[in-house]
Formats: structure tokens, C-alpha cells, sequence
């Protein structure tokens, strides 16, 4: 349901629909509740300031989100074109792409289990030994947050996945082209009309693929940037509650409750970062094989 609100607005149903309205509206009656606490009361202590600002930014990154759904519906339906263009021209020649779609998401599936258990131990830790006075306010948004860090992660690694295929594609044609003796120094040049049929669909397939992330940037740009930066404060934040906590006396359930509030959006944050750091591994891969050809 949670990714189904993140979706554009053109494949809503009514029931996502209503899920919207009631969404957005909760948002506005939040935020103008935690405004006017702000701007009408006189704030003194420290980690009220910094609760304040966390709750803001929790709010913001559920806007942006809400904002990009709807305002980036033709960057996503471009998206989904490509997407279908180059599984068209992968099938072709790799067989097995189910087998590549069962990885994705059991990816996703591993990094949802280590939420739940994160989960889990929270809402053990708030009945038991400490509850945040926000709890029941930023557990939707942490919701909706981890929600769309899944969404982009899942994207950027379907993305991966297409990247991986075209690289060994690129292997195979260097290594049909390779010099056939050590000690020749013959240099492989297309003159056959498949090679250049070959390499004319490669380089069409690395076009579509360069598209295809410029896309993904161009879908949920402003999503990576807020939720990177809310997961920064998030993780400040329960740092500084932390050692708050140990100056003024330990006490378990507290430092405990904070430090997975911390750790459940960082999880997601590493995550995210990782897929990226192959994506750009895979360009450069990309590059010099082509290079190579």
C-alpha cells in the first residue's frame, strides 16, 4: 500500500486516491499543530529545539514526497517506456531475465526483513521501557520514508541488473574478437556484417541505458536529496540524544529506543548509497569495454 501511494498520479486507484487525500490532509493538520507549538511557545531547552527540527524534517521529506508523485508523473511514464524498450532488446539475447528479476527482489525482501526486525525491537523498547512523546506522529512518516527509499533502491538496482546484462554482452564480443596467439599483434577490426550489427545494438542498448538513469534521477531527484539529508539531521540528532542520555544518567530503554531510530533510516541511507556506488562502477565498466570494441 505504501508504495502504492508513491506512484503516479495516473495509475492511482480510487482507494490509493482516498488514502491521498487523507494523507496530505494529516500532513497539514501535523504541521500546523507543530508550528504553532513552536512560534507560540518559549523554547529554552536544547533537545526540544533539536526534537522540533527532526519533526520538521520529517514532515518535509513526506511533502517532497507527496509533490514529486505527482509533479514528475511524465518523467516516470518515460521511465516505464524505456524500461520495456530495453528489456525487449536484452531478451534477445540473454534467456534467463526472470531469474534476474527474482534477485532484485530478494534483495528488497532482505533489507524489508531487517526493517521488521528493527521494528519489532522498537515497538518492544516503546511498550516496555521508553516511548517517544512523537511516537504515534512519526511512525506513518518513518513509514512513507522507508517506503521510498525501497522504491528508489529497487528502481536504481532493476537499472543495475539491465547495466550487468550489457556488460556481459560487451565481454563476449571482446573475447570472440580477441588476438587468437599471445604473440600476434593483430588488431580486431569489425569487417564482418555482424560485428557491426553487434556492436551498432550495443551501442544502441548503452544509449537506452544512460536514459534510463538520467531518468531515475529526473523521477525522484528531489526525493534522494531530502531523504539523504533528513537521514543526516535523524542520525545527528540521536546522536546528540545519546550522549545526552549518558551524561545525565543511563537509562537502557531510552538509549536503546534512540540509537534504532537511528540506525532504521542509516540502514536504508547505506543501502541506497551502495546501489549507486555500482551503478557508477558499472558506467565506467561500460565505457572501457566499449572503448575496448
Amino acid at each position: 500500500m505504501y508504495l502504492e501511494l508513491l506512484q503516479p498520479m495516473p495509475r492511482l486507484t480510487w482507494f490509493t486516491s482516498i488514502c491521498r487525500v487523507v494523507w496530505i490532509a494529516w500532513l497539514i493538520k501535523l504541521g500546523y499543530d507543530v508550528m504553532y507549538e513552536i512560534f507560540a511557545e518559549t523554547i529554552e531547552r536544547l533537545d526540544y529545539i533539536v526534537g522540533s527540527i527532526f519533526f520538521v524534517f520529517k514532515m518535509l521529506t513526506n511533502i517532497v514526497a507527496y509533490v514529486e508523485s505527482i509533479c514528475k508523473t511524465k518523467h516516470c511514464q518515460q521511465l516505464q517506456r524505456l524500461e520495456i524498450e530495453v528489456d525487449a532488446l536484452l531478451r534477445k539475447h540473454i534467456d534467463n531475465t526472470e531469474a534476474l528479476e527474482r534477485k532484485i527482489w530478494l534483495k528488497v525482501f532482505h533489507s524489508m526483513l531487517l526493517q521488521f526486525v528493527y521494528d519489532i525491537l522498537q515497538l518492544v523498547l516503546a511498550y516496555k521501557c521508553y516511548m517517544s512523546p512523537v511516537f504515534y506522529y512519526v511512525l506513518p512518516m518513518l513509514a512513507i520514508e522507508r517506503a521510498r527509499y525501497a522504491q528508489i533502491s529497487l528502481t536504481i538496482e532493476r537499472q543495475n541488473v539491465r547495466a550487468r546484462g550489457l556488460i556481459a554482452l560487451l565481454r563476449l564480443l571482446v573475447k570472440a574478437n580477441r588476438p587468437k596467439h599471445k604473440y600476434t599483434s593483430d588488431v580486431w577490426q569489425p569487417y564482418a556484417a555482424w560485428e557491426y550489427e553487434r556492436m551498432n545494438f550495443l551501442r544502441l542498448l548503452q544509449g537506452r541505458l544512460c536514459e534510463l538513469y538520467q531518468c531515475v534521477g529526473d523521477c525522484y531527484g528531489w526525493s534522494i536529496i531530502v531523504l539523504l539529508f533528513t537521514t543526516f539531521f535523524t542520525v545527528v540528532a540521536n546522536i546528540f540524544w545519546c550522549i545526552e542520555i549518558l551524561n545525565r544518567g543511563f537509562r537502557f530503554g531510552q538509549f536503546m529506543y534512540d540509537a534504532l531510530t537511528m540506525l532504521r533510516l542509516s540502514t536504508l541511507a547505506v543501502t541506497l548509497l551502495i546501489t549507486a556506488e555500482k551503478t557508477r562502477q558499472y558506467v565506467s565498466a561500460q565505457s572501457f569495454k566499449g572503448s575496448i570494441g
